[in-house]
């Protein structure tokens, strides 16, 4: 099973959770993994035999990863083989959302499926997941990855509780770091705070140690 994910946080973090029900595992070649930049070479070895002898379980990837690698040929050559199974979008609201400028893999990941499908002699089984899914963009996913009547839509809808907002205009940087610091000292813990680049986040960083906080950490993109 190949599963993509939009960020390396989500796809470590998938990686880690799912270990535990492969724990009997007692070669590499048949554990789940995540394929990130900094997955080593050995690894991505492993990974790349896994998938083509069909022991690898699932694997976790970014759409870019997944199109701009040598993952491309090595899925495609599995489908063949009928070594690969399922294919899997996690966040599939994103083919929406994000795919129409701001990452475009996420609707070329369409035409992709269609390769694996053809591939594989129409064996493979795609599964579009997400809690987000407007009447638009299930429209949307059911023309990009539906074929002829095969194409199923689940759906269980639900009342959940939304997320508070509170907006604050600041004439200047320092007015609005100190409305920041403010907010952080009442608002409850854990809690995050989002910045737009790495640089702004070694700068709160710097700013939190200043006022004597002590457990905190950044992760950007950057992180390794």
């Amino acid at each position: 099973t190949i599963v993509v994910v939009p960020t390396v946080s989500l796809a470590l973090d998938q990686e880690r959770r799912i270990q535990q029900f492969f724990s009997s595992a007692t070669y590499p070649e048949y554990q789940p993994y995540c394929w990130i930049e900094n997955t080593s070479s050995e690894t991505r070895a492993i990974i790349r035999r896994g998938i083509l002898d069909g022991t690898l379980p699932i694997l976790f990837v970014s759409p870019e990863a997944l199109l701009k690698s040598t993952l491309y040929d090595i899925c495609l050559e599995a489908a063949e083989r009928k070594t690969l199974n399922r294919f899997v979008i996690d966040e599939a609201h994103l083919v929406e959302t994000w795919g129409a400028g701001f990452r475009t893999d996420f609707q070329i990941l369409a035409a992709y499926q269609k390769r694996l499908l053809e591939r594989s002699r129409g064996r493979l089984r795609t599964f579009l997941f997400s809690a987000t899914i407007s009447r638009s963009c299930s429209d949307l996913l059911e023309q990009l990855f539906g074929t002829g009547e095969n194409f199923y839509t689940i759906s269980a809808n639900r009342l959940r509780p939304e997320l508070a907002y509170w907006f604050r205009f600041s004439q200047t940087k320092s007015r609005r770091e100190k409305r920041v610091l403010e907010a952080l000292q009442y608002l409850p813990r854990p809690l995050l705070l989002y910045v737009a680049s790495p640089e702004e986040a070694t700068h709160w960083s710097s700013l939190l140690k200043q006022h004597l906080y002590q457990r905190y950490a950044t992760f950007t993109g950057s992180t390794n």
